[in-house]
């Protein structure tokens, strides 16, 4: 399984919702991410240029863009940031075959 960390920015219809009422965002998260058998970790809200930070784990990244993508389509989120955690060890590893001979100028 893989971790994928969301960095999202709630619509203004979202942020109605939020004031409105108790809604639990949270809840939401976590059943959508289970419904296409991903699964949830982690959701904080944020303050600055995200309004919230969703750590997921899946075996496939389109799994995690089909949720990014239905959250969009209903309005819920106006920007959201998937990003791919790596295993450094693996890329230090892959690097050490790397062949580069750089431009003659």
């Amino acid at each position: 399984m893989v971790k994928y960390i969301g960095l999202g920015t709630y619509s203004n219809e979202a942020v109605k919702g939020l004031l409105g009422n108790d809604s639990d965002r949270t809840t939401a998260v976590e059943e959508t991410c289970n419904s296409v058998g991903a699964k949830f970790l982690n959701m904080e809200v944020t303050r600055g240029l995200y309004d919230f930070i969703l750590t997921v784990e899946s075996d496939t990244f389109e799994k995690v863009a089909a949720v990014s993508l239905t959250a969009r389509a209903a309005g819920v989120v106006s920007d959201l940031v998937i990003l791919e955690s790596v295993d450094i060890s693996r890329v230090r590893e892959a690097a050490k075959g790397v062949k580069y001979t750089p431009p003659q100028a």
